[in-house]
């Protein structure tokens, strides 16, 4: 039985697409490699393999004594196409990557919510922050040997659309994208589609409800050979389902799913 119901929506989409032979997957903010995983039971019932990242020192230590059968890798995704250091933010849950300039302030990243209480004093001093080494994706799937990636999992807290900007996508195949924007201005999860849409990739649509509230899928165009003309994704509890139109001329596409896409993200605000 299937934990996630999304991850059980990605299996019969797995089966409507092209994608043969070993499949691979890039986990980038992992945890420990079982807690809220996407990619365990992929690996464990359909044998994929892939690459976890995982930049919490805390997380990162369980994930060696999982014995996933991937790479584990204990950096961060860099914002930039070259390595890079980059100073996090310890909560009580996983590490904030510190924008440039951003103030050292007690704030979840998952909630908002300010945690004095928890961590301290909102004036925050150095000694409670660690810097971490972040490598770029491409990097990581060099060393791999990996050129292609059937599902990439991004879920980061804040900075994925500068790790997506440092992808080389005429270098590396990248056939559906899982990224979370739970809590994310409407702004910056539109940035998110924009760019995906330009390098070809079409917004399927966003879980709701379950475990894993918010997750949107895009999935590269060219991959995608369903017949039918409405795909549906739908919550672990069977409760919410809306269709995306997928399959029409490149006009219509990109009409639907942009009424798609806005209907979604003025219903999450």
């Amino acid at each position: 039985m299937w934990l996630f119901g999304k991850l059980l929506d990605f299996i019969d989409l797995g089966e409507k697409t092209k994608l043969k032979g070993q499949r691979h997957f890039l986990e980038c903010g992992a945890l420990d490699g079982v807690i809220f995983s996407t990619t365990l039971h992929l690996e464990r019932f359909l044998e994929w393999t892939g690459i976890l990242i995982e930049a919490d020192d805390r997380f990162y230590r369980d994930l060696k004594n999982t014995n996933r059968k991937a790479y584990g890798v204990h950096v961060c995704a860099s914002r930039t196409p070259h390595p890079s250091m980059a100073i996090f933010k310890p909560s009580p849950i996983y590490y904030k990557m510190m924008k440039d300039g951003e103030k050292f302030t007690n704030v979840n990243p998952g909630t908002g919510y300010v945690l004095n209480e928890i961590i301290g004093d909102r004036n925050e001093s150095k000694e409670h922050l660690v810097e971490i080494q972040c490598v770029p994706i491409y990097t990581a799937l060099l060393a791999a040997q990996m050129s292609r990636i059937d599902l990439f999992v991004l879920d980061i807290e804040g900075v994925e659309i500068d790790v997506l900007k440092t992808i080389p996508f005429e270098k590396v195949d990248i056939a559906v994208f899982m990224i979370e924007v739970y809590g994310k201005p409407k702004l910056e999860i539109r940035r998110i589609h924009d760019f995906l849409n330009s390098k070809g990739y079409v917004f399927y649509g966003r879980f709701e409800g379950g475990l894993h509230p918010g997750d949107e899928i895009y999935i590269k165009s060219q991959y995608y050979t369903g017949k039918e003309d409405k795909v549906k994704i739908q919550n672990l509890n069977a409760r919410d389902t809306y269709n995306i139109i997928i399959g029409k001329n490149d006009e219509e596409i990109k009409k639907e799913e942009l009424e798609a896409f806005d209907q979604i993200t003025n219903t999450s605000s």
